[in-house]
């Protein structure tokens, strides 16, 4: 139970940071706690499910679509996948890839730029395969709606948006 409270600590976190960074989004910012459901074990890991928010944060915050799969998502299916079966050189790079797009502590160093140079545009493709493979279709706003407990003057107050 004590993850579960500090998965929610960090995620109040980022959103506060997230409404720092934006705050002409900050009333939708706040009540975006509906996207941030973990869906990895390892989003038990402070540093990747901060990343996972985050990046739905600001997707929210640019008007994105939140439903792809976050680059947290990927990394963690890639180290899934990585146990199970050696990666190839486009696995190794889009791994690489998306623990640095997540932010996470840098691994990999020159390797990184390496498997850019030799199959970026596998990589790419790989990419954009993975985020729509791991896509969660339920996560959207939906409708917010507000009864002003966080802040009175809260956009959403009453009007049911």
């Amino acid at each position: 139970m004590n993850a579960v409270f500090a998965q929610r600590e960090w995620m109040e976190d980022e959103i506060g940071q997230a409404q720092e960074r934006h705050p002409e989004a900050g009333d939708l910012l706040w009540h975006c706690d509906g996207l941030c459901v973990p869906t990895h074990r390892v989003m038990s890991t402070e540093f990747v499910y901060r990343s996972h928010v985050r990046e739905l944060l600001e997707r929210v915050a640019a008007g994105g679509d939140t439903r792809p799969g976050t680059a947290a998502e990927v990394a963690a299916a890639m180290m899934t996948t990585s146990l199970a079966t050696p990666l190839d050189s486009t696995g190794a790079g889009l791994y690489l890839r998306m623990w640095r797009k997540a932010g996470f502590p840098p691994v990999g160093g020159s390797m990184r730029d390496y498997y850019e140079d030799a199959v970026g545009p596998l990589i790419d493709a790989a990419e954009t395969t993975a985020r729509r493979k791991l896509a969660v279709t339920t996560r959207t706003m939906g409708t917010v709606t507000c009864t002003g407990h966080h802040a009175p003057d809260c956009h959403f107050a009453d009007l049911g948006h």
